[in-house]
Parts: C-alpha cells; sequence; structure tokens
C-alpha cells in the first residue's frame, strides 16, 4: 500500500481544478472504477461502515472481511484513475460538498453523476448497481442542467 501523503483540503481541491472532465468522461471513468473490483463488489455491505476515499489501514479495520482494506470507495477509485493522488483530507467529504467549498472546475452534471454513485455505494449496493443508478439518473441530471443553463 502507498504512502499517504499530507495536504491540506484546499491543496487537494486546487489540484482537481486540473482536472476538467465532461459527462461522457466521468462515465467512462466510473465504469472503469467498477472495473476494478468487479460488478458484485460491495464496498459498504449492510451499510455497516463509513465510506472513505482511500483504503482503510489494516489496524483500523473493524473486521477482517472488511472490503475496506482492499480499496477505496468507488469515487476515491475514479479520482486514481485520474491520476490524483487521493488521501485522508478528501475522506470528510461528498463529491458535491467538495465542489461547493472549493470551487472545482466540472460541471454540475458530473458533480450529480458520482454523486449518485456515490450514494448507492454508501447504503450497500454493489458497485455495479452504483452505476447502473447514475447511469439511470443521467436523464433528469440533464433535464436539471438544461433547466439551470448548464
Amino acid at each position: 500500500m502507498g504512502q499517504i501523503t499530507e495536504v491540506t483540503v484546499e491543496e487537494a481541491a486546487e489540484s482537481l481544478r486540473l482536472f476538467p472532465l465532461t459527462l461522457d468522461e466521468a462515465r467512462d471513468l466510473l465504469k472503469r472504477a467498477v472495473e476494478t473490483q468487479g460488478e458484485d463488489f460491495i464496498y459498504n455491505p449492510s451499510n455497516l461502515y463509513d465510506c472513505i476515499y482511500t483504503p482503510v489501514d489494516p489496524m483500523d479495520l473493524k473486521s477482517d472481511t472488511d472490503p475496506r482494506g482492499q480499496t477505496g470507495c468507488l469515487i476515491g477509485v475514479v479520482l486514481g484513475l485520474m491520476g490524483i493522488e487521493v488521501n485522508e483530507t478528501f475522506n470528510s467529504y461528498s463529491i458535491p460538498i467538495l465542489k461547493e467549498n472549493h470551487g472545482w472546475s466540472w460541471p454540475t452534471k458530473v458533480v450529480e453523476y458520482f454523486a449518485q454513485a456515490q450514494i448507492s455505494q454508501d447504503v450497500g449496493k454493489t458497485w455495479g448497481r452504483a452505476y447502473e443508478d447514475a447511469e439511470l439518473a443521467i436523464p433528469r441530471i440533464l433535464r436539471d442542467a438544461k433547466e439551470n443553463n448548464g
């Protein structure tokens, strides 16, 4: 496991501004992230654990079967695929809150797409189902974007 780098939330958010995304790119990244563990992978079985962007240190796992030891959350994997060094400063914030508080340049529809996957994963759905839920949300996301001129 790689060493976690200490950076501030502001530094982490600044690095994300350098990675503008389209919805199509976000869709591809989410699909690729699901493939890292498989569609049937459940990151948060029975909604028992806190979901965080980085893998949990083995000494902090609540049980030997806690899947959070093998990977970060689905969106943490997406960020890693983008080449963003994910660290513990991300762990207290959802994607929409990070965007709002730190001025990410990502379009709202990208944030909402990732947020849908994040919500589904966090309540114990498989990564495949989280991806499907995000895909099913696209018509609503696009309609909302059109209504809000964005």
